[in-house]
């Protein structure tokens, strides 16, 4: 297939930067589409095709479908597109998408795609765009609709660009101007990296001469900063203009005076090779249709990328197919790593359960001959409990307070109550056993009872225990009352008492 030498457009390609997969670029405007292969064995130059001309239509087509692997983009350059910065709360991750399509639809209610990404210079702020449904995108979009193609927007992916070739501009205002052979002048203005404003105005014919050309932008840069100050852009002298034009009309345009901080005037040919695209337009191309061509080019995958419904549910389709084949691989690989794996394992443990088969043969053998030689000294387990319960009949019992309290209890009856009670036996023979009682009478008032009849009843309870008690000693140890030389004799209690005591020893008579 020929492409004829009218719609094609020259360049100089640099095999510097191969793709990773062969792929066409398909930049579509009001005017026309242009056509750019990369990667396509053999080079094809990219070209030039107007919407209305049917037979490079169908070259165009005929291109595509002699290529059916490599990947389609739709990049669009043209009216039917809008823009709006929106500010998000902050929301949990199940709802936030949930916001988002709602504020997609409240912005752009009769557009036929719509799509959003974050911005990186704040998560709180997204980037809606919807592309509407007059647009020649869609018929393209239906001639390729068998090939899934993606679609990209220019201003989006081309501000990249800007803070490329105005690294200066990354923390302010910067503006690049270029003209497209598919529509017009774009205007792409950035603050701090992020894409916040753009523009197409109306193209210029092909023969317009420099003086034409330098009148038409600083006409439409003019109009832009009226706006920019409604977002933001207070003084501008803080932004810096870039405009795209070759080198033969760069005296021209360069005497324009515009109240701006600087005005910076590159070839698309020198832009090119300073981006190292894989491709570079001639130094008299006025178009920077290929300088976005190859700045896409060269991505992995575009910043935005929209898809109708039906062809992205056809994508996610042999996307699912694609990675079952490869989820199919890998399980056979797995499962092939692990019968080998298994088989090697069987094979260590064989050789495990032979040692130690052998191990516990020795360890038998031994107790075999240790058994043998201690049968004269062993003796059966019924000898040894018989031995052991004898030692325990015929071993001398413990002492245990027992008995005697057992005793003390019918002796002390109901007259008086202890309370207090010290046992001990150190030695552990019977008659080493004391018990130290305190005790007090049951039935006495302390204020109504007289010295004499409460010394008389605690001594009728010493008797009545040493009666009770044959076998022990009883004595009167502590007397109820103090008796000291200093203190008087007499029959009334002290006022204020609370509680009458007395101490009783009682120890184990020697026999």
């Amino acid at each position: 297939m020929a492409i004829p030498p009218e719609v094609s457009s020259p360049v100089l390609y640099m095999f510097g930067n191969p793709t990773l997969r062969p792929q066409f670029i398909l930049m579509i405007g009001d005017d026309g589409a242009f056509v750019v292969p990369h990667g396509i064995k053999p080079t094809v130059e990219p070209f030039f095709v107007a919407h209305d001309d049917e037979k490079n239509v169908g070259i165009a087509t005929a291109l595509f479908n002699k290529h059916p692997k490599a990947q389609v983009t739709l990049f669009a350059d043209m009216l039917a597109q809008d823009f709006r910065r929106e500010a998000l709360p902050r929301l949990n991750p199940l709802d936030r998408p949930k916001l988002i399509n709602r504020r997609l639809q409240q912005a752009f209610p009769h557009a036929r795609l719509r799509a959003s990404f974050n911005l990186k210079s704040s998560r709180a702020h997204i980037l809606m765009a919807g592309l509407h449904e007059k647009s020649p995108l869609f018929d393209w979009m239906e001639r390729l609709r068998h090939r899934l193609p993606r679609i990209c927007l220019l201003p989006v992916e081309g501000a990249e660009i800007v803070m490329r070739i105005l690294p200066d501009a990354r923390e302010g205002w910067a503006m690049m101007l270029s003209r497209e052979r598919t529509g017009g002048f774009r205007q792409i203005v950035t603050h701090q990296g992020e894409l916040i404003f753009t523009r197409l105005t109306p193209p210029l014919p092909a023969t317009a001469k420099a003086p034409e050309i330098a009148e038409a932008v600083q006409r439409d840069i003019t109009a832009s900063l009226g706006y920019l100050a409604r977002l933001g852009l207070a003084d501008t002298s803080k932004l810096r203009v870039t405009l795209l034009a070759p080198d033969d009309m760069q005296d021209e345009l360069g005497e324009m005076r515009l109240p701006v901080h600087s005005l910076t005037l590159l070839s698309p040919h020198k832009v090119a090779k300073h981006l190292r695209l894989p491709f570079v337009p001639y130094g008299n191309d006025a178009f920077a249709d290929l300088v976005f061509a190859g700045h896409l080019a060269l991505k992995r995958c575009p910043r935005l990328s929209l898809m109708t419904p039906a062809i992205r549910e056809a994508y996610w389709h042999s996307q699912i197919k694609k990675i079952g084949q490869h989820v199919a691989a890998l399980v056979l690989i797995i499962a092939l790593g692990s019968v080998g794996f298994k088989g090697s394992d069987l094979m260590l443990t064989l050789l495990a359960t032979h040692k130690e088969t052998a191990q516990l043969d020795g360890l038998h053998k031994k107790l075999a001959e240790t058994q043998a030689e201690a049968a004269p000294l062993t003796e059966p387990l019924g000898k040894l409990r018989q031995a052991y319960e004898r030692q325990r009949l015929f071993a001398e019992p413990t002492p245990t307070p027992w008995p005697a309290l057992t005793i003390l209890n019918h002796a002390l009856g109901d007259d008086a109550r202890l309370t207090k009670l010290t046992w001990q036996n150190d030695s552990g023979k019977p008659n080493a056993e004391v018990l130290q009682i305190e005790a007090r009478l049951a039935n006495l008032a302390p204020a109504d009872s007289e010295r004499e009849s409460v010394m008389g009843e605690f001594q009728r309870l010493t008797q009545n225990v040493a009666s009770m008690m044959p076998d022990y000693a009883v004595t009167l140890s502590r007397a109820p009352f103090p008796a000291t030389p200093q203190e008087p004799v007499t029959n009334e209690t002290q006022k204020g008492a609370t509680l009458i005591t007395a101490e009783l020893t009682i120890r184990k008579k020697t026999p």
